[in-house]
């Protein structure tokens, strides 16, 4: 009979309620929050900067596109961002103070407006010194709500999404006010239109009333002469 350990049924207790806690936690974030990921950001993929501080310094960033996994579109796909971890290869410390290269790898997640979490895994090499280069390039996939779970910190999970949505509303307004001068402007140029058309048809009628006052002359004048 093996001896009875409490405090082994306790731990296994909390885990589960803490780990069913959080699963909650991200359900709330996906139904509340995924609707505002279509005027959220768009999640960058791949980087690439040439000739640093020099004349010919050039960057290139390429986005995920709009429809992924299924499709890809040229639009990109906007979400809000979750989580960013950044993992730096102490192994690789030396080698950075040698070449004056930084190696590093960042796990960012991102929710996108169709309910969905993708982890977007980025690695690549960065410097500061003049004419050097930087890259990196990433690996992405839709994850569950299980596997973000003892990877990210929900409660990080939660102020990140905040801070993301607080700067959408902070853009809201200028938004607003500039769709309303576009639907405002867009009235006013069909009513000119419905004017212009109206004026026109008016122009029509009146050419055929002359018209048909002109025949009427002329018939007058035959039947006189």
């Amino acid at each position: 009979m093996q001896p009875k350990m409490p405090f082994i049924d306790e731990l296994a207790l909390l885990e589960s309620t803490t780990i069913t806690d959080e699963l909650r936690t991200l359900t709330l974030f996906r139904d509340s929050l995924s609707a505002a990921a279509q005027f959220g950001s768009p999640i960058p993929i791949s980087y690439r900067r040439t000739k640093y501080k020099t004349s010919q310094e050039k960057e290139e960033w390429t986005y995920l596109p709009a429809g992924f996994p299924l499709t890809e579109t040229k639009n990109q796909m906007q979400a809000l961002q979750a989580a960013e971890i950044k993992v730096q290869d102490k192994d690789a410390k030396g080698a950075a103070d040698e070449w004056d290269c930084i190696p590093y790898r960042t796990d960012c997640l991102y929710l996108l407006n169709n309910r969905k979490w993708l982890l977007v895994e980025r690695s690549g090499m960065f410097s500061h010194a003049e004419g050097s280069s930087s890259w990196f390039d990433s690996h992405y996939k839709l994850i569950s709500d299980r596997a973000i779970i003892g990877r990210f910190s929900v409660s990080l999970i939660g102020e990140r999404l905040m801070a993301s949505v607080s700067t959408i509303a902070s853009n809201a307004n200028p938004r607003k006010e500039e769709l309303q001068q576009r639907a405002t402007s867009a009235v006013e140029t069909r009513n000119k239109l419905k004017m212009m058309l109206g004026g026109l048809q008016c122009l029509g009628v009146w050419a055929m009333m002359s018209l048909t006052q002109f025949d009427e002359w002329i018939d007058t004048i035959t039947d006189f002469l």
